[in-house]
């Protein structure tokens, strides 16, 4: 009966999140100009790279806006045709992301402007989101988070194991950010749209996942969001070791916080963690020491159909499809995730360079 509830509890969340993809955001003609970039980064040997990439490709496509680099005191960096901020010593919090976001907010945020807040190695594809913003605002909304779209970094297997996090997009985060109106399950970090006064209102923290705990303040304000349809490009972790290591943080970081957040919010992603862990192949012997053999369990054929559908887009777009012969087992390595959650102390960088 664990395995019917667990197959349960995620194929629920799975049928839910294909209901999300019939979502379509509204778009204006003119391109809202009171925008800006930001972009918080060690800018150390980890991320150095990357984040020179993204501030090229910035200014390449949005060549007209302001474009924001947030570091820690010592960071040894400087760009051309970007701003640098750098956040002192002294400031209060754990060095994080998080710390770097609040300093900004803080001291250089204005109410009158958006701001488009990216990862040191992502940058948008194309400029819909800024004819959205148009649309909008005028609306009332005040936030919206794009598309995320992985591009190779150094492992092949990460870069088809990634994609989950598109398909999480297409689906499960539209079906919230976008159908409903409000960021239930967190936002993304990368192209993370954000009116300036509501930035001046709602402060980050210096969590382990601040763009989920950001999100469930602006659940509790009632405010609206959107989801973009432009999609943003993010570099896949370099090592298999590097993708579970950000997964451990960033399940551990809500777990650690979900006892703040909303109700349906924890209802949900309750649905989704405990159900994908307990129905996940790396318990696969135990399904048949505990067979599933009621309707629940025949309900996960959703999450099943989500998994493998997520892979097999990303065996196609990275091109080799040698990988097809892993496609048995993909379901096993999300799941090792769960091993680095102990070794999780405090916000976790990982190379992608």
């Amino acid at each position: 009966m664990l395995f019917d509830i667990a197959f349960f509890m995620y194929g629920l969340v799975s049928f839910l999140g294909f209901l999300g993809y019939f979502y379509s955001p509204k778009t204006a003609e003119q391109k809202a100009e009171n925008v800006e970039f930001v972009i918080p980064s060690t800018a150390d040997e980890k991320t150095g790279n990357c984040l020179k990439e993204t501030v090229r490709e910035l200014r390449k496509r949005f060549p007209e806006y302001r474009i924001w680099v947030v570091v820690d005191e010592g960071a040894k960096t400087s760009f051309d045709g970007a701003t640098v901020v750098t956040v002192p010593d002294g400031f209060k919090g754990n060095r994080c992301k998080g710390r770097a976001l609040e300093y900004f907010r803080k001291y250089y945020a204005t109410p009158d402007k958006w701001y488009v807040f990216l990862d040191d190695d992502s940058y948008p594809l194309d400029d819909a989101f800024l004819h959205e913003i148009c649309y909008y605002e005028e609306k009332g909304y005040v936030a919206a988070n794009g598309v995320l779209l992985p591009r190779k970094g150094k492992s092949k297997l990460c870069h088809i194991l990634d994609h989950l996090r598109y398909w999480d997009d297409l689906f499960i985060f539209r079906l919230n950010t976008g159908l409903f109106k409000t960021p239930l399950i967190g936002f993304h970090g990368e192209l993370l749209i954000i009116k300036g006064s509501v930035l001046k209102e709602i402060p980050f923290s210096d969590s382990l996942v601040e763009d989920f705990v950001f999100a469930q303040r602006i659940v509790k304000k009632k405010y609206k969001t959107w989801q973009s349809k432009t999609k943003v490009s993010i570099k896949s972790p370099n090592r298999l070791k590097d993708l579970w290591r950000q997964r451990a943080r960033w399940i551990k970081g809500i777990l650690l916080e979900l006892h703040k957040s909303n109700w349906m919010a924890s209802l949900f992603i309750t649905f989704k963690v405990v159900g994908g862990i307990t129905s996940s192949m790396i318990l696969f012997p135990l399904w048949f020491l505990l067979p599933t053999t009621t309707f629940l369990s025949f309900f996960g054929i959703f999450g099943v159909t989500y998994y493998i559908t997520s892979y097999i887009y990303g065996i196609l777009k990275g091109g080799d499809l040698r990988y097809f012969l892993l496609l048995p087992i993909a379901g096993f390595f999300e799941p090792i995730s769960l091993f680095y959650i102990p070794k999780t102390k405090d916000f976790t960088v990982i190379d992608k360079n």
